[in-house]
């Protein structure tokens, strides 16, 4: 069996990536114009073994990060903000492994995680909170 990539495969494992969505991978990669086709396409081209062990770095990456959020919303003492944005990435990345690999996990899941929402989470993450124990 070939592993290797077309170059319309790489495009498409690039476009599922960034944006989630297999329809429009399909659309960008192949140039396709019908978008009904395009949807089963990128179903099926997301079950392609040389597909998924593309993925499959990427989406090991997302799962390390929902690990190290998760374990940051049980170790540290969060303000409501920053728990609230915790939780939303936490769904973020979970519902991107969900429609990259059409595999469900353990956690619910919603929508792609902006650039912004990114900046904002590492920000907050790294934000040092204030001393209320009474350094008076």
């Amino acid at each position: 069996m070939n592993d290797k990539l077309t170059t319309q495969e790489q495009n498409f494992v690039k476009e599922v990536v960034r944006t989630g969505n297999k329809t429009e991978a399909v659309v960008k990669a192949y140039k396709e114009k019908d978008s009904n086709y395009a949807g089963v396409k990128g179903n099926r081209l997301i079950r392609k073994d040389k597909i998924q062990k593309a993925i499959k770095p990427i989406v090991d990456k997302w799962i390390a990060e929902r690990d190290r959020l998760t374990a940051e919303l049980e170790s540290r003492d969060l303000s409501e903000e920053k728990y609230e944005t915790v939780i939303k990435s936490i769904d973020l990345i979970t519902k991107n492994i969900q429609l990259i690999t059409g595999k469900a996990t353990e956690n619910i899941a919603i929508a792609t995680v902006s650039e912004e929402d990114k900046r904002r989470l590492d920000f907050l993450l790294n934000d040092k909170p204030k001393d209320t124990q009474g350094s008076n």
